[in-house]
């Protein structure tokens, strides 16, 4: 069995979540509170005792049955990143987003780029496998701020094409992604606030896509709590109409779903 560890920052159900992994992987460890979304990753590496680790978001949560064994597996000098699928309780997408990984513990440990967009993304040199197995589902959508920041984060990837593995082609469902990000999930606690970073966040991928620098401020928490803290006070309604105009300027896909419609949309489309 390798090394299993729960990352975790400024989630506000960590703790609980963690509580149920550990209930169910006994073995699994923690990383906490690192600054820095790379140093966390490889802080995990360091602390790794086994050729390859598993890592698993604060704010996911284990589905019932879920079974982590690696299909195409090589053994211990296999240096894929191998990503399992998870389940997106805000908008019903199915994906890498949010999900657990397994990475080569001594290749992530002599990682040093600790400033890029997507350290999982780009540490995926030596290729990566995605996983059938749907073992997780993300749960974010506990506070605006947390919402507001996984909007952002993801959109912004996804519209400056930065979610890309390295050395690969951009995937051709990221257009349909981006889309469902900025317009789906007004019917869950804080999905205003996902869709509102999601907007937001395209926007400044879609601007600073060959600006590495600018995308990079994604991976600082201290740079998202001054972003989000210009948004608090504002009114998301009128703020997401605002939005949808200027994503549809820059050609952006973003659509105006309700409370209703976006239930009926992933009832019809995703089946949650």
């Amino acid at each position: 069995m390798f090394d299993f560890f729960f990352m975790s920052y400024d989630e506000p159900k960590a703790d609980e979540n963690f509580a149920a992994v550990q209930a169910l992987i006994p073995h699994a460890k923690r990383v906490h509170g690192v600054d820095g979304i790379a140093r966390a990753w490889v802080t995990a590496a360091q602390r790794s005792e086994t050729t390859h680790f598993y890592t698993m978001d604060g704010d996911s949560r284990l589905l019932p049955g879920f079974d982590l064994k690696l299909e195409d597996f090589s053994g211990p000098e296999d240096r894929r990143v191998h990503v399992f699928r998870s389940l997106n309780r805000v908008n019903g997408l199915v994906y890498g987003y949010g999900s657990i990984h397994c990475f080569h513990t001594e290749h992530v440990r002599q990682f040093k780029k600790l400033d890029v967009v997507d350290f999982t993304l780009s540490v995926a040199t030596e290729g990566f496998h995605i996983q059938p197995a749907l073992v997780t589902e993300t749960c974010f959508n506990t506070s605006a701020y947390i919402s507001f920041k996984s909007g952002f984060r993801e959109a912004s990837k996804l519209a400056s094409a930065t979610n890309t593995y390295a050395g690969t082609e951009v995937e051709p469902n990221t257009y349909g992604r981006l889309k469902v990000w900025t317009s789906i999930g007004l019917d869950e606690p804080f999905g205003d606030w996902v869709v509102l970073g999601a907007r937001l966040g395209a926007i400044h991928g879609h601007n600073y896509k060959d600006n590495k620098e600018k995308l990079a401020l994604i991976s600082d928490h201290h740079w998202f709590h001054k972003l989000f803290e210009s948004y608090s006070d504002c009114d998301v309604f009128q703020e997401l109409k605002r939005l949808k105009a200027e994503c549809s300027n820059l050609d952006l896909p973003c659509e105006d779903f309700s409370s209703e419609q976006s239930h009926f949309i992933k009832n019809i489309l995703y089946n949650v």
